[in-house]
């Protein structure tokens, strides 16, 4: 999970996770403050890459949109960082069928333990 963050792995200890996550969510309360449009486009891709999502190859305009919605599920209906993240691998997967995305999704979910499933 630490790469999605840009940060190494040191631990899969909460003791570690949880100031990112209260980092990340003090940033997201700056940037719905000041504006998605606000940022650069620097600025968007870091915000972008932080959260999991792609970058590579989409638009500054798809960019924020992506960006509006994290913010959007995740401070105004107040939807977990961690479902978030798992709902971005889909997002890299385009050209799978909808059979194979249920797959890897019921795998993926089977597959967590239930300390990051309850964050």
């Amino acid at each position: 999970m630490y790469s999605h963050f840009n940060l190494s792995f040191f631990s899969s200890s909460l003791i570690f996770l949880a100031p990112l996550i209260n980092t990340l969510l003090f940033f997201e309360k700056m940037i719905m403050a000041e504006g998605v449009n606000s940022l650069t486009v620097q600025e968007l891709q870091h915000a972008c890459q932080s959260r999991g999502i792609r970058t590579i190859g989409v638009s500054p305009t798809r960019l924020r949109s992506e960006l509006n919605q994290w913010l959007d599920l995740h401070l105004n209906h107040k939807v977990p960082s961690s479902l978030l993240i798992l709902s971005r691998a889909f997002s890299f997967a385009d050209r799978l069928e909808l059979n194979d995305q249920a797959e890897a999704l019921q795998t993926t979910l089977s597959s967590l333990p239930d300390s990051l499933v309850s964050l």
